[in-house]
């Protein structure tokens, strides 16, 4: 865990498998999320994308969760080999719980992950992290113009 987010008192920190009770909660942190890093997707389209995942998207993944002190402050939703989605809440930012899912996911086998390229930040850390560009699409699975990167881990390319 990184040293930031701990204390006289350090935090109880579990990764859970999610529970569809858990959604409303992992929707809200996807929101606040998205609207801290993702300043240029235009509002409508994160309302479409809220949309989609109140419809039903987190129910196609292996969805876990990471609690601090048995509050959920992120998640991350898998599907195989390849990481769909990993959000922390903004309050949770930069305090190693994201480093922390996404070893836990690495742990899982995922190999692949796609991130909006103008989400630089997300980027770096996926970069920092051992993954490298593969692919680059010019707008995303919805077919909006936002391009998407595709990344693999470094460690299973060379296999």
């Amino acid at each position: 865990m990184d040293s930031r987010y701990t204390s006289v008192n350090p935090p109880q920190v579990e990764i859970i498998c999610a529970a569809p009770a858990d959604h409303t909660r992992l929707v809200s942190i996807w929101e606040a999320s998205v609207r801290s890093t993702h300043d240029f997707l235009d509002p409508e389209d994160i309302a479409f994308y809220r949309d989609f995942i109140v419809g039903g998207a987190l129910e196609t993944l292996e969805v876990y969760c990471v609690k601090v002190h048995a509050e959920i402050c992120g998640f991350l939703g898998l599907t195989g080999d390849c990481l769909e989605m990993l959000f922390i809440a903004p309050e949770h930012f930069n305090k190693g719980l994201g480093t922390l899912l996404l070893q836990f996911a690495i742990g899982k086998g995922i190999r692949t992950l796609e991130v909006n390229e103008q989400n630089q930040a997300a980027f770096n850390f996926y970069q920092h992290s051992g993954f490298q560009i593969t692919a680059r699409k010019p707008v995303d699975g919805f077919n909006k113009p936002y391009p998407i990167l595709t990344l693999k881990l470094w460690d299973s390319m060379q296999k």
